[in-house]
C-alpha cells in the first residue's frame, strides 16, 4: 500500500471516525474515547505482522484501523485541552497537541527509511526489515496504550473553567443540527475545510503540478519537505496567538493573506525557474498552513459554544477531508494532459479554494461565545454577534 493509497484511505474514513469520537467523547468520556484509540492503533499496526502471511490485506486492515483512530485522537485535542486546561492556557495546550500529532506523522515518514532498505533486491531480507519495523511500532502502541489504561483519566477533580462546566453533551445529530443554524460556525467551517482541501489537493499532486516546469521528483520531495516542516514551525509560532481569544481572528486572516499572496507568487516563480526563490515562498506557505490548524481549533470552539470542542473541531476535519478528496480528483483530472496548460488550471483550481477560504475568513464576526460564559455572559449559540 503507497502513501497515496494510506492518506486517501485516512481520508474517507475521517467522516465515520468524527463520528465516532463524537459518540466516544459525549455518550461516553473522554477516557473511552482515548482507550479506544490506543486499541485500534494498536491492532493496526499488529495486524501488520501478519504481512509475510497473509500479505496485502495486512496492511488494508491495519491502516482501516488506524485510519479510524486518526480523527478520535485530533479531535480529542481540544476536548482534552476544554476539560482540563484553564482558558489562559487552553490555546497554548490545543497548539503543542496538535503539534505532537504533526511531529508523530513526520517521524512515520522518516523512520521506516533508517530500517528498510528500500534499495534491497532480497524479497525474504525485505520482508525482515518490514516486520522488524511493524515489530517496533506495536511495541510502542502497546506500551501507550498500558500507559493510557492505568494513568489516563477523563476529567480534573473540578473544572477548569465555567464554560467547561456548563458545556452541553449532545447526540452527534443533536449538535449537527445545532451547528448548521449558527451562521458564524458554518461560515469558520467553510474557511477552514477549503484551506485544508487546498494543502492537501496541493500536496497530493505536487509531483504532476510542477513537472510541466521542468521539475523532477527530487524537487517535489524537497518541496514536501519544506511544507512540512514550515508547517510545524507555524504551528509552534502561533502560540501567543492561540492562546488570546481576541487575536484568533487576526491571527486566521493574516495566514490568511500570505497563503493566498505566497502561492501566486510561488506560481508565478514556477514558471520563472528561480528554484532558491520557489524554496522560499513554499516556506511561508506552509508556515502559514500550520498556523492556521491550531487557531481554527480555537475560533470553532468559541463560536460554536456551547457545543462540545470535539465535535466542532470534528466537523472541520471531516468536511477538509471530504473536500480535499473532491480536490484531489479535480487536479488529478486537469493534470492528467501532462502539459502546461493542465498545470496551469490546476493551479487556478488550487487558487480559486484558497480565495473562497480566505474571504469566508474575513467575513465572519467570529463572536467569542465560549470566553463570554468565562465571565458569565451568556449568549444562545445561534445568535449573530456584530
Amino acid at each position: 500500500m503507497c502513501i497515496r493509497d494510506r492518506t486517501m484511505m485516512v481520508s474517507l474514513l475521517f467522516v465515520p471516525g468524527s463520528v465516532l469520537s463524537n459518540y466516544m467523547f459525549e455518550q461516553k468520556s473522554l477516557r473511552a474515547g482515548v482507550l479506544l484509540v490506543g486499541l485500534f492503533n494498536l491492532l493496526g499496526t499488529g495486524s501488520r505482522l501478519a504481512i509475510d502471511k497473509i500479505g496485502y490485506p495486512s496492511l488494508v486492515i491495519g491502516q482501516f484501523f488506524i485510519g479510524l483512530a486518526t480523527p478520535v485522537i485530533i479531535n480529542g485535542t481540544t476536548k482534552l485541552t476544554g476539560d482540563w486546561f484553564s482558558p489562559a492556557s487552553r490555546g497554548i495546550f490545543t497548539t503543542i497537541s496538535l503539534t505532537a500529532n504533526q511531529v508523530g506523522i513526520i517521524l512515520g515518514y522518516a523512520v521506516p527509511g533508517l530500517i528498510v532498505n528500500t534499495n534491497e533486491l532480497d524479497k525474504k531480507v525485505i520482508e525482515q526489515q518490514m516486520f522488524k519495523l511493524n515489530l517496533i511500532f506495536t511495541i510502542i502502541c502497546l506500551v501507550a496504550f498500558i500507559l493510557a489504561i492505568f494513568l489516563f483519566r477523563s476529567k480534573p477533580p473540578s473544572p477548569p473553567s465555567l464554560s467547561a462546566a456548563q458545556r452541553e453533551t449532545k447526540t452527534f445529530w443533536e449538535s449537527f443540527k445545532r451547528s448548521l443554524l449558527n451562521k458564524e460556525y458554518v461560515l469558520h467551517l467553510g474557511a477552514y475545510a477549503l484551506n485544508s482541501a487546498s494543502f492537501n489537493g496541493f500536496s497530493g499532486v505536487l509531483s504532476q503540478l510542477i513537472r510541466p516546469f521542468g521539475y523532477g521528483d527530487a524537487d517535489a520531495g524537497s518541496i514536501g519537505v519544506i511544507l512540512n516542516f514550515s508547517g510545524l514551525l507555524g504551528m509552534v509560532l502561533v502560540m501567543p496567538l492561540a492562546s488570546r481569544p481576541s487575536s484568533l481572528r487576526f491571527g486566521a486572516i493574516s495566514m490568511g493573506i500570505i497563503i493566498v499572496s505566497g502561492f501566486l507568487a510561488w506560481q508565478r516563480i514556477i514558471a520563472m525557474n528561480l528554484k532558491l526563490a520557489m524554496f522560499v515562498a513554499v516556506f511561508f506557505v506552509g508556515f502559514c498552513f500550520g498556523g492556521v490548524w491550531p487557531l481554527s481549533a480555537e475560533l470553532a470552539s468559541e463560536v460554536n459554544y456551547p457545543i462540545s470542542e470535539d465535535f466542532s473541531f470534528g466537523m472541520m476535519g471531516a468536511l477538509g477531508n471530504f473536500l480535499g478528496i473532491v480536490q484531489f480528483g479535480i487536479l488529478s483530472h486537469l493534470l492528467g494532459t501532462g502539459d502546461y496548460h493542465g498545470s496551469n488550471r490546476a493551479f487556478i483550481t488550487i487558487t480559486v479554494f484558497l480565495v473562497i477560504s480566505f474571504i469566508l475568513f474575513l467575513v465572519n464576526k467570529y463572536p467569542l461565545r465560549r470566553l463570554k460564559a468565562e465571565s458569565g455572559q451568556n449568549e444562545d449559540s445561534t445568535k449573530s454577534v456584530a
